[in-house]
């Protein structure tokens, strides 16, 4: 009655009660819970769906089409990990705690996968910048006689070249040792293509010369045939 003809709200009568029942501590306690399985159920979808992208495409794809929508569960990650006792509070029953460290082993599950789409997409912008400063020393393509740089000389880019080369394999050695095979042909299909036309900046007296000091260029040498089919 109050309600109908008193004026009052129903946000209004249910205030009182609802916090002589639950504290402030507990309702931030309670929102944390749910966002963590939220999250985790979110995760699991998109983890089908960003295996499907491309590393080379990931990162615009991530952060200026989807406002970061593959990031966001990592983060909930981290907040559950740093407030893991809060969370799980004496309040709970085993089924409920249950329930959460499924969730947190699914965005852990999910973040070793979005770290190593996170790793190969960075790896393939570092490479696309050292195509355009390979180029740069080309005298043939128009204006590239102004824009010489200490940074761009050879022995800078060949040294910046092998540390990603080095990155490369890094991830092919540990999905190899993993006997993930699906990775292993992704990696080659994603980041090995580009780094084979990279490769074709260099003359073939400048690999041969990197390919006998270098086991990285050699390994990469026997290697390119299955990029160029």
């Amino acid at each position: 009655m109050n309600l109908l003809f008193g004026g009052g709200s129903l946000g209004g009568l249910m205030k009182p009660q609802l916090y002589r029942r639950l504290s402030p501590k507990q309702l931030v306690r309670s929102w944390l819970r749910q966002n963590i399985l939220w999250s985790a159920a979110k995760a699991s979808a998109l983890q089908h769906e960003i295996v499907q992208r491309s590393m080379s495409q990931l990162s615009e794809h991530n952060h200026e089409e989807l406002d970061s929508l593959y990031t966001r569960p990592t983060l909930d990650l981290y907040l559950c990990n740093k407030y893991w006792n809060f969370i799980t509070g004496d309040d709970l029953s085993k089924e409920e705690v249950q329930d959460l460290e499924t969730a947190k082993s699914q965005l852990t599950h999910y973040e070793k996968i979005y770290s190593l789409m996170e790793y190969g997409s960075d790896l393939n912008q570092l490479l696309t910048a050292l195509e355009t400063r390979i180029a740069s020393n080309n005298p043939s393509l128009p204006q590239t006689i102004y824009r010489k740089s200490r940074h761009n000389e050879s022995e800078n880019v060949i040294k910046e070249v092998e540390a990603c080369l080095a990155a490369y394999y890094s991830i092919i050695d540990d999905a190899e040792a993993q006997k993930c095979t699906e990775w292993v042909r992704k990696a080659e299909e994603d980041i090995g293509q580009n780094i084979a036309l990279l490769f074709i900046n260099f003359d073939e007296s400048v690999r041969d010369e990197l390919v006998s000091r270098s086991p990285l260029f050699a390994r990469f040498d026997l290697e390119k045939q299955k990029f160029f089919k």
